[in-house]
């Protein structure tokens, strides 16, 4: 092979070349030193199985390579950040356009391929970590994330035109980053090839047109989905991110929203938000969904604001309702816990049945918690 150290930075310079062949050594030294249109671009393991990492982002750069195959060796593990970062413009060193990916290759590093010009990928069996913008703003259609990737980073594939995303069987899928799939065409995802409790970061697929979702052992994050979404069924092990309330959640046209758990014990402030228009089926079941839920103890400020369900029957378990909980709440049908303890303020400002019975365990009641009660 030839010495990286002897290669001069413009050796290839506005060359038209049917194919070019180097190992990661080689890579390292003329990543972003020359212009050139290359057809077919070959990379194997030198040194060292790692294509390095690159300067970051779209900076000032005289060099420009255009590839329509890029294909990484067998061998090679990881391909660094930034490593092919760019499109056609003047202060994007790269335009990829198609990529073979190794069955070797483990991590794809931040950026690695952000606002590349392929279409599609392949991506490898044995992956198991996918960078922050990996693949943000490229030009795919479609994406299937193999079995035994754990992590798929913040914007991995945000604005990447996808209209579809499949998770393979059995999935080892435990993280999903914050706008990982944001500002796509997706209209439904089906979450159930994952087996393990896993977290979906606050807007993962916020700008989406997904309408219905069914998601088991799940810690959600905030906006996570937008106001496209009508259906939600969260089962089993269910969390809440802590730092739910610190943001506003999107407001939410929900028809129907299904909780079923035997070991949720809170619904933290914010959890959701609901359009006032919206007419809303709204449950706490066990995990069988054949009974009322007898785990939640606690549900926090403005939790349900503006839910508009015909039927509200409250965990059998419920102690605590906060501020709000259910303000703008009012449906025909209610039934209180049968052990509730603290009811704050406005809790159920909007209630207007004809007669409610409050069981002998409540400490307190808030001002204008029944505001509207006759």
């Amino acid at each position: 092979g030839v010495a990286p150290a002897i290669v001069e930075k413009a050796a290839f310079d506005y060359s038209n070349l049917k194919e070019l062949t180097m190992d990661t050594d080689l890579y390292s030294v003329l990543a972003r030193k020359f212009n050139a249109s290359i057809d077919t671009l070959k990379i194997y393991s030198g040194s060292t199985t790692e294509i390095s990492d690159q300067p970051s982002g779209s900076i000032s750069i005289d060099y420009k390579i255009t590839v329509n195959n890029l294909i990484i060796g067998e061998g090679i593990t990881r391909i660094g950040d930034f490593a092919f970062y760019g499109e056609e413009g003047e202060n994007n060193p790269w335009a990829v356009k198609k990529v073979e990916l190794p069955e070797s290759l483990i991590e794809i590093g931040d950026y690695a391929f952000c606002k590349s010009a392929m279409t599609s990928v392949e991506l490898p069996s044995n992956l198991n970590s996918i960078g922050n913008g990996a693949f943000n703003e490229a030009q795919l259609t479609s994406i299937t994330i193999p079995a035994r990737v754990e992590t798929i980073g913040d914007a991995a594939f945000s604005a990447s035109h996808l209209t579809s995303l499949t998770f393979e069987e059995n999935s080892k899928l435990t993280y999903i980053g914050n706008s990982a799939f944001s500002y796509n065409a997706l209209t439904e995802v089906d979450f159930s090839p994952i087996k393990q409790k896993f977290e979906i970061s606050r807007q993962a697929f916020e700008g989406n047109n997904i309408t219905s979702v069914v998601i088991s052992d799940v810690k959600l994050g905030t906006r996570v989905f937008d106001s496209n979404l009508k259906s939600m069924e969260l089962i089993g092990d269910i969390e809440f991110d802590e730092n739910l309330s610190s943001y506003y959640s999107t407001t939410l046209n929900l028809n129907n929203l299904k909780i079923k758990s035997d070991t949720l014990q809170e619904i933290p402030a914010d959890a959701f938000d609901f359009d006032s228009s919206a007419v809303a089926t709204l449950e706490f079941l066990d995990e069988t969904g054949t009974k009322v839920n007898s785990s939640i103890k606690t549900i926090g400020d403005s939790a349900f604001w503006n839910a508009k369900p015909t039927t509200l029957v409250l965990p059998t378990s419920l102690e605590v309702v906060g501020s709000g909980a259910f303000r703008y709440v009012n449906p025909t049908t209610f039934v209180m816990s049968p052990v509730i303890k603290i009811i704050e303020d406005f809790a159920f400002q909007s209630l207007t049945i004809g007669a409610l019975t409050i069981p002998s365990t409540i400490e307190s009641i808030g001002p204008q918690a029944f505001d509207s009660m006759p």
